[in-house]
């Protein structure tokens, strides 16, 4: 969600500003930022920095895409997992959209997966609050 509204968000992707597009993004960058501040805090700031209310056009989503990027490894996700953003009009991906590359799931060192079960569950509670919206 956040990338897709980073990318909704960036004005030189010839996208018109929304307020509503800057508080869903907002949201959905809030729900991850703890995570990824967890695996690299620079990357972290580069999300919020790019996903608050207020920006009016402004995000950068090559930056925000590569700030994510930067943390799969150490959330234990892959490129395919997360995916692209893909223009059904098209049939390809936004320019800039597609998945990055890499597919094995990483390990970060915790056998417990304590920490894939805490990424699920803040899913699962982002996904609980944009329903009530």
């Amino acid at each position: 969600g956040t990338l897709r509204y980073a990318f909704i968000t960036d004005s030189t992707k010839g996208n018109s500003h929304s307020e509503k597009a800057e508080a869903e993004g907002a949201v959905f960058a809030a729900s991850v930022l703890p995570i990824v501040n967890f695996c690299d805090s620079s990357a972290a700031q580069t999300i919020y920095d790019n996903m608050q209310v207020g920006q009016g056009g402004s995000a950068d989503f090559a930056a925000v895409k590569s700030a994510f990027e930067s943390v799969y490894d150490c959330m234990n996700i892959t490129c395919a997992q997360v995916g692209g953003l893909f223009d059904p009009v098209t049939g390809t991906y936004q320019e800039g959209a597609a998945p990055c590359e890499g597919g094995d799931i990483m390990t970060n060192g915790d056998s417990s997966g304590a920490f894939s079960v805490g990424l699920g569950a803040i899913f699962g509670l982002v996904a609980a609050v944009v329903a009530l919206f």
